[in-house]
This record gives C-alpha cells, structure tokens and sequence, in this order.
C-alpha cells in the first residue's frame, strides 16, 4: 500500500518542526517531516 501525504516537510530541523507543530494545532494531520540520517552513503 502507497502513503499519500498533503504536504510532505523536508528537514526535521527547528524550522520543519516548527512547521509540523503548526499544521498540527491547525487541524491538518496528513502530513508527514523526512529527516536525513547519518548513514546516508555518499554517491560518487
């Protein structure tokens, strides 16, 4: 099954989160915030 997702928020940083909190206490919930993680391997 695919996720569908209104608004998708890069960055789980203070801005992203600030973000999230907002649309939350606004009522919008189908959202989702991507972080990067520091296993990424770099692509060369």
């Amino acid at each position: 099954m695919i996720d569908t997702y209104d608004i998708v928020i890069v960055g789980a940083g203070p801005v992203g989160l600030a973000t999230a909190i907002g649309l939350q206490q606004r009522g919008i919930s189908n959202f989702i915030v991507l972080d990067q993680t520091r296993d990424r391997k770099s692509v060369v």
